[in-house]
C-alpha cells in the first residue's frame, strides 16, 4: 500500500508523521464549453474548439485524508508545521501510487477533526486539469519512476546531416517544444510548414506537438536537442 503523498519537498509520512486514512482523490477536470443556440435549426453550436482548435479544462481537486498516531501532546506541533510548509502556497504535488506525474496547484489544509479516535487533517488542493510528466524529455528518468505500460524513453539528441526525420510521442497534452541547435541555419518541417532554427535555444509558437505522433523533419549539419514535458488527465 502506498503511503503517502509529496507537497513540494515535504512527504506526507516522513516529514509529517501523517497517515492516509483512504486513497486520495482526484476530480475529473471539466471541460469548459461554449454552446450557442441557433434560431432556426435544429440543436445548438459547439463552439468550444473554435479559439484554440481543441477543448480546455477548468481546474481539478486533490483531496487527501490523513491520520495521526502520535501523542496528543504533539498534535497542535505537527499542526503547526503541516501549516507552514503547505497551508496557502502553490507546489507540486506527487502520489505516491503515481510516481510518474506531478500536478501543480494551491494547497489549503483543513483544522483537525478532533471528535475521532484518532484525529484526522484533511489537505486539498486546487491544481491544474494536467498531471505533467515528472521528467522533461531531454531530462534523466529514473527507473524507479518509471511506468513500463504508460512511460515513453525518449532520445532527445539528433544529429542532422542533410535531412533527418524523427518522429516524437506525446501525450494528452499539446505542448510547444524547446529545440536547442548546435549551429545555425537548420530548418525543422512541421506539417508542411518549414522553419529556420537559429544557434541555442528556438521555442517556435508554430511548432506544437498533439496527442500521438509528430514527425519532425530536420535538414542542415549539427545538432537539436528536442526538450518537452508531456501532460496527462
Amino acid at each position: 500500500m502506498h503511503n503517502g503523498v509529496t507537497f513540494g519537498d515535504k512527504h506526507s509520512y516522513t516529514d509529517f508523521g501523517l497517515i492516509l486514512e483512504e486513497r486520495p482523490t482526484v476530480s475529473p477536470p471539466e471541460p469548459k464549453t461554449v454552446y450557442v443556440e441557433v434560431p432556426g435549426a435544429d440543436g445548438i453550436l459547439d463552439l468550444s474548439e473554435v479559439v484554440t482548435g481543441e477543448v480546455m479544462y477548468k481546474e481539478r481537486t486533490i483531496t487527501c485524508k490523513f491520520g495521526i498516531t502520535d501523542a496528543r501532546e504533539k498534535w497542535n506541533i505537527i499542526y503547526s508545521n503541516v501549516l507552514n510548509a503547505l497551508n496557502g502556497k502553490r507546489m507540486k504535488i506527487i502520489l505516491d501510487e503515481e510516481p510518474e506525474y506531478y500536478y501543480q496547484g494551491r494547497v489549503t489544509v483543513s483544522d483537525w477533526d478532533t471528535d475521532i479516535a484518532f484525529p484526522v487533517i484533511t489537505i486539498k488542493a486546487i491544481v491544474d486539469p494536467y498531471k505533467m510528466d515528472l521528467f522533461s524529455s531531454a531530462e534523466n528518468w529514473a527507473w524507479d519512476t518509471f511506468n513500463f505500460e504508460t512511460g515513453v524513453i525518449h532520445d532527445p539528441t539528433v544529429t542532422v546531416s542533410g535531412t533527418t526525420k524523427i518522429t516524437v510521442v506525446n501525450g494528452r497534452k499539446t505542448v510547444i517544444p524547446t529545440l536547442t541547435t548546435s549551429a545555425d541555419g537548420i530548418t525543422v518541417t512541421v506539417g508542411g510548414t518549414k522553419y529556420t532554427l537559429t544557434k541555442g535555444v528556438n521555442k517556435i509558437a508554430g511548432i506544437k506537438l498533439k496527442e500521438g505522433e509528430t514527425v519532425l523533419s530536420f535538414s542542415g549539419t549539427g545538432t537539436v536537442t528536442i526538450d518537452y514535458r508531456g501532460g496527462s488527465l
